[in-house]
């Protein structure tokens, strides 16, 4: 009985320590490895934004990037829809297309730290009526896990303006109350007076 436990454990000795056991242990502790310093990158938009017709408004985009280990070459494209024209963005921000056809921002990022993020704020303005949707997506190097990298959508609900302050030059949404003063002058009889109501 001494003889045959000895022996077993030889044997499962000689099977833990077989070149092809060692070297598929190796490959996954690598695996193990690779997986728990690859980078995860997250795109977050806001759903909802509202805008007033012909005027610029803003949202941001958020990249984090949740793995453990840097997210090289990260790179973000919005895609804006016909009728959403692009104002201004952060200067590693390009743009392509126009407000007519649709506009495309490509924003790079270059390398984001494990659980650090980055913030994208746009500036935009709408040109036509909405619902305007925008997209994004986020690419980053190396990533194993690629499902939470878009696409991202933000409806841009549009206001329409239906008049204009004649003494402030502001607009009002339609529909909403607006407080104004009516001038009346008289030109007779003689002395002209100014009336306000």
């Amino acid at each position: 009985t001494m003889f045959s436990c000895a022996n077993q454990c030889m044997r499962l000795l000689h099977l833990l320590f077989h070149p092809e056991v060692i070297l598929l242990l190796l490959l996954l502790l690598l695996l193990l490895q690779q997986l728990t310093l690859s980078p995860d990158v997250v795109i977050e938009k806001p759903p909802t934004v509202s805008i007033p017709i012909g005027s610029n408004g803003n949202y941001t985009v958020t990249v984090n990037n949740t793995g453990g280990g840097p997210a090289d070459n990260t790179v973000v494209v919005e895609v804006l829809p016909p009728g959403l024209e692009y104002v201004s963005g952060p200067s590693n921000c390009t743009v392509t297309g126009t407000a007519t056809s649709g506009q495309t921002v490509t924003c790079n990022l270059g390398s984001i730290p494990p659980s650090s993020s980055v913030d994208i704020p746009l500036v935009v303005k709408p040109v036509a009526p909405g619902p305007l949707n925008t997209t994004g997506n986020v690419t980053a190097d190396n990533e194993q896990n690629t499902g939470n990298n878009g696409p991202a959508t933000t409806v841009v609900t549009v206001v329409q303006t239906c008049a204009v302050y004649t003494s402030t030059g502001g607009r009002f949404p339609c529909g909403a109350n607006a407080a104004f003063n009516t001038c009346l002058l008289y030109t007779s009889p003689s002395p002209r007076d100014m009336v306000d109501y």
